[in-house]
């Protein structure tokens, strides 16, 4: 299970969308409190759903599937994060706010490693059918 790749890349990804729990922004709080919570349980799910597609190892095509439907949650999560910055109005802030920047950047990083993980799983569906021509 952890001796392939997109294992790591699946863990990375929900180690960056548990950490986006740590940025919080007091803005975002002040003015729309049920975004917070509902950004960060989108990415809740993310990490949840990586998690366990770490564990669909034996099962290609549905771990294949699992990572599809984890790239469009993290879209959403993604477009959460920064539609809450910016009714919030701290989006021009995010250079100069770590918290906002860290709000931002950890679903970006993510959707990358879920991607990442995705085209591994699918070098793996090709290797084990080409191996099965061999036989």
């Amino acid at each position: 299970m952890i001796q392939r790749i997109q294992s790591i890349f699946l863990l990375l990804a929900a180690l960056a969308c548990l950490g986006t729990a740590a940025f919080r922004v007091e803005l975002m709080q002040e003015t729309y409190t049920w975004l917070m919570p509902a950004v960060l349980g989108v990415l809740g799910l993310v990490a949840l759903g990586a998690l366990v597609s770490i564990f669909l190892y034996k099962d290609r095509q549905q771990q294949l599937k699992m990572t599809t439907i984890l790239q469009y949650v993290a879209i959403l999560g993604v477009l959460a994060a920064f539609g809450g910055l910016y009714l919030a109005g701290t989006l021009m802030e995010v250079p100069s706010n770590l918290q906002a920047t860290g709000l931002l950047l950890l679903p970006v990083f993510a959707y990358v490693f879920i991607r990442i993980a995705r085209g591994y799983v699918k070098k793996d569906i090709a290797l084990v059918r080409s191996m099965d021509r061999l036989r």
